[in-house]
């Protein structure tokens, strides 16, 4: 299988298609091997797991990436049979490839499936009764991929084989438009078309189905805040003031300068007493006990003597 696998995928040469630049075994204890591109990125599985479903966006370029390599599959004759998310490479250029050609088949080679091969969530009808299936059989593989992407669960979420099998030989699957708004009719109806039991309800080829996502019109995605109606600015923007322009320049009123203060004003420096207050350098004046206080002095206690705090006047014998 490990032979088989190299020699499919280096038949294949397409940007969607991993390449494969030399096999062999090792002359020292005869292990395979299998030099391939390198690739930096994570599969589609990967990132189910960790983010849950994509855009529609993201969606629809992804699937219509693997549509692309699919159809240059098939046109070679080479049927992959166990295409899923784990086998689809998204690179961190975001070029998607696929992966795994294990199992892959070329349809000439035999009319009958002796053994059940795959993974059961993905796997079409007829290839529980035994038929190899043709390329329309990725294509409900793919189906079942592009409605995982959307929704961010298979087709038929059952525990069990036998579960598994009997949904997918019985069961009519969901709209992704039922889990999410922003699906188009469109894509639920390719979705669903993919999935059909009969592989004659199925588009034709993989390049049908890439034509039918390039046509396919995205609507935006929604910039409203969670909480908030679609047609509603988010909250900072209903409280937040509008910003008035700065005026120009020579538009400033100016203002007198004043002159610097005064070296009394200044702070003293460490160690000297401070300056007098221009009040006490005025020359006083003396009064009697008899002179009427100058209004707003407090009294002390003791006879005013210009302010509180002044030697007491002498007094008459």
């Amino acid at each position: 299988m490990f032979f088989r696998e190299a020699r499919t995928a280096g038949t294949l040469h397409h940007s969607g298609v991993v390449t494969v630049h030399d096999l062999g075994q090792d002359e020292a204890d005869g292990s395979p091997f299998l030099v391939m591109e390198f690739l930096q990125g994570r599969d589609l599985a990967s990132v189910l797991r960790s983010d849950g479903a994509v855009s529609v966006g993201a969606a629809v370029e992804w699937t219509a990436q693997v549509a692309s390599a699919l159809a240059r599959a098939h046109a070679a004759g080479v049927v992959h049979r166990d295409l899923k998310p784990a086998n689809l490479m998204l690179t961190d250029d975001g070029d998607v490839k696929i992966l795994d050609f294990g199992i892959a088949r070329f349809t000439e080679s035999t009319n009958r499936s002796s053994m059940v091969m795959g993974t059961l969530a993905y796997m079409p009808p007829e290839r529980f009764h035994e038929q190899p299936g043709d390329a329309r059989s990725d294509l409900y593989s793919l189906g079942c991929v592009l409605h995982e992407l959307l929704t961010g669960n298979v087709p038929f979420d059952v525990s069990g084989p036998v579960a598994t099998m009997n949904a997918h030989l019985r069961r009519i699957p969901t709209r992704p438009g039922e889990h999410r708004s922003d699906v188009p009719a469109a894509l639920d109806d390719l979705v669903l078309a993919l999935l059909a039991k009969d592989p004659r309800d199925r588009p034709a080829t993989a390049d049908d189905v890439r034509r039918r996502l390039r046509a396919l019109t995205i609507p935006a995605p929604s910039t409203a805040t969670p909480g908030t109606r679609a047609d509603e600015p988010p909250p900072t923007a209903r409280l937040a003031a509008p910003a008035r322009p700065f005026p120009a320049e020579d538009a400033i009123p100016r203002t007198p300068t004043h002159p610097p203060p005064s070296d009394r004003s200044r702070a003293p420096r460490p160690g000297t007493r401070p300056p007098s207050s221009p009040a006490s350098d005025l020359p006083r004046t003396k009064r009697t006990s008899s002179d009427p206080a100058p209004p707003g002095a407090r009294h002390c206690g003791r006879a005013v003597a210009g302010s509180c705090g002044s030697p007491p006047a002498p007094q008459p014998r």
